[in-house]
């Protein structure tokens, strides 16, 4: 909620608002929201004030299974170095994209429209600003199709797209929209399910036409455009439509911080599954949340109420506050079902830094993480600190 007002406050994101005045985005958004408080309510109960203060009570449970999973060590594998080269290559370009719009930044240039985009996106990831073959601001485009570029990599022998995470009012709205929705054979983030396929129709037929024949096509993003950019992956090996086109070109993903998106994982075939790659960092809060998780915080909240204040009390300072809290609620706490929740599909790689690298399963991350660093190894800086720390051990 707080982060939602941040965004709301920042006079960068009110100019980067799809409509120019802002005013219908702003009214959009906060009756979006409003929705999304009167569902959570009907689902799970209205919160009281007292209950604010049990949140240190579910931190130290979250902290107890967050060092659980850990200890366990499922999933620890060593990667390959050249895995992780190409994975810190794909999170640069999709941090670049943090950098298109920012022209207001530079005080002067000799070089103007979308040579300047160019030279700021290529600076902020570190690339050949001649790779560069495509920029667009959505400018025009409607506030579905989000903001993204293009770039031609011979070096790799690939094209990619790259999709630019939140930054904008449009951005927030295509967040706010997260009840699951028909999706390539299962449910997805009905914002972000939308926001792929309108970026495909828009730029389908022109990736096609511009792809060098033996090139693979790879789509990134981090944060919302992470998402976007599994979703995309997703149709595009998935639809029946595009089989001639998949056939004859080898398609990936590569999505950083991204929240959870798609529904019956399970479904995927091992195929679709192989070509996604999801990475995430250490206790970042967003790839553990969507609405259904939100919602089971309400819900711990509720039953937390009934507890003792003494309880509570003994529960912050004992070893194992999840054990404590579950025997005192007679098992209730956490049992929800998780059957109807977004997940992450694809490969998911669950980075601790050095020596910690971890291939795990969805169902790892089905617990919403709350920590005192769940947002800031959000950012795109932590993921590459990480991976850079991983790097060095895999050498």
């Amino acid at each position: 909620f707080f982060l939602f007002l941040g965004v709301m406050a920042s006079p960068g994101m009110y100019r980067n608002a799809w409509n120019p005045s802002g005013s219908e985005s702003v009214s959009v958004i906060l009756r979006q929201a409003g929705e999304l408080i009167g569902e959570a309510r009907q689902n799970y109960g209205r919160i009281g004030i007292p209950s604010v203060f049990h949140l240190p009570v579910l931190r130290a449970a979250h902290r107890e299974r967050l060092n659980s999973k850990m200890a366990s060590k499922e999933g620890l594998m060593c990667p390959d170095a050249d895995f992780i080269r190409k994975s810190l290559k794909m999170l640069r370009i999709s941090g670049a994209t943090y950098a298109m719009g920012a022209k207001n930044k530079l005080k002067a240039s000799a070089r103007s429209g979308s040579l300047l985009e160019a030279d700021l996106v290529a600076a902020k990831g570190k690339l050949d600003p001649e790779s560069i073959v495509k920029i667009s601001l959505g400018t025009g485009l409607g506030p579905e199709v989000p903001r993204h570029f293009i770039l031609l990599d011979h070096a790799s022998r690939s094209l990619v797209i790259a999709v630019r995470g939140t930054m904008s009012f449009s951005d927030v709205y295509t967040n706010l929209v997260c009840r699951p929705w028909p999706f390539s054979g299962g449910y997805a983030h009905e914002g972000m399910a939308s926001s792929a396929r309108s970026l495909w129709n828009h730029l389908g037929m022109y990736v096609k036409k511009i792809l060098p024949d033996g090139y693979s096509l790879k789509i990134v993003g981090h944060s919302l455009g992470g998402g976007i950019a599994i979703l995309t992956a997703l149709h595009l090996l998935t639809d029946p439509l595009e089989s001639s086109f998949r056939r004859k070109t080898d398609i990936s993903c590569w999505a950083y911080a991204s929240p959870p998106v798609f529904k019956d994982v399970r479904r995927l075939v091992p195929r679709v599954r192989n070509r996604i790659n999801c990475f995430v960092n250490k206790d970042d809060v967003v790839p553990t949340l969507s609405f259904a998780k939100v919602g089971k915080i309400f819900e711990h909240l509720r039953m937390l109420d009934r507890v003792g204040w003494m309880d509570r009390w003994r529960a912050l300072n004992c070893a194992n506050p999840v054990e404590f809290l579950e025997h005192k609620m007679q098992g209730r706490f956490s049992k929800r079902s998780d059957s109807e929740d977004l997940q992450l599909p694809g490969q998911i790689y669950w980075m601790w830094g050095k020596g910690d690298f971890r291939l795990v399963k969805p169902g790892t991350l089905s617990e919403l993480m709350v920590s005192d660093t769940m947002v800031v190894n959000h950012m795109v800086g932590a993921y590459e600190r990480t991976l850079l720390s991983i790097l060095e051990d895999a050498e």
